[in-house]
């Protein structure tokens, strides 16, 4: 038995479909995942069906439900394979979340460009302002800056 189990997520889009459709579909994509994550599936994996609201990280398509599979599955590579990257921002959803329509799912590293360009933007918009439109505290926001700056100048570099 495997000591590490990867954990796939899909979201049901198409509530007619039977269980057993929704795994075969999922399982074609199941290798391409385990690769993407660095890890080999070493066994058959547990099926489940549950609420997205209670899901960690699938809060953002309830009141739907998702497909989790848990597979046995053995990392390769080094650590630092391992390691998530922060992505760059969809700078679409960036704009919604500046004009106050945020879509359902909403990653980390949009909210933190939106708040950096709020706060830079030439609108008057302050720190405080900034901070108390995303409910976080100035120091949020100025870590939020910082990032992005970071970020841009890696980018640049």
């Amino acid at each position: 038995m495997s000591a590490h189990i990867l954990q796939c997520v899909w979201p049901i889009i198409d509530d007619s479909r039977t269980r057993n459709e929704l795994i075969a579909e999922a399982k074609a994509e199941l290798d391409k995942l385990a690769d993407q994550a660095h890890a080999n599936i070493t066994g058959p994996g547990i099926w489940t069906v549950a609420d997205a609201a209670d899901v960690p990280g699938w809060s953002g398509y309830a009141p739907g439900m998702v497909l989790i599979a848990n597979v046995p599955a053995e990392p390769y590579g080094s650590v630092r394979d391992h390691t998530k990257v922060d992505p760059k921002p969809d700078f679409a959803v960036v704009e919604r979340l500046i004009a106050g329509n945020p879509p359902p799912k909403v990653r980390p590293t949009e909210r933190t460009a939106a708040m950096a360009v709020m706060a830079h933007r030439g609108t008057g918009a302050e720190y405080e302002a900034v901070a108390s439109r995303f409910g976080v505290t100035h120091d949020a926001v100025n870590h939020a800056v910082t990032r992005t700056r970071r970020r841009e100048r890696q980018a640049a570099a």
